[in-house]
């Protein structure tokens, strides 16, 4: 079975704002090891719902990334 963890994201962050639970115009995604390489995949694919993203103890993802505009960046290692 074939799962889509961005679209998935994208929902979650979709309910989240209807329940007025966060900004979606302030959205920042964090996460460690395979979680972080999901928050950095989700910045790429999803630059214009990211304003930040965090990634600790995870790699870049080994996908293509070219998001539409600027979106900070923290990676500790």
């Amino acid at each position: 079975r074939q799962v889509n963890d961005v679209a998935f994201l994208d929902t979650l962050v979709t309910v989240l704002a209807r329940e007025a639970l966060v900004d979606p115009h302030r959205l920042a995604v964090a996460g460690f090891s395979a979680g972080g390489m999901l928050a950095l995949r989700y910045a790429c694919e999803r630059a214009e719902r990211v304003r930040a993203v965090a990634d600790v103890a995870g790699a870049m993802p080994d996908l293509p990334c070219h998001p539409r505009q600027g979106v900070s960046v923290l990676l500790v290692q």
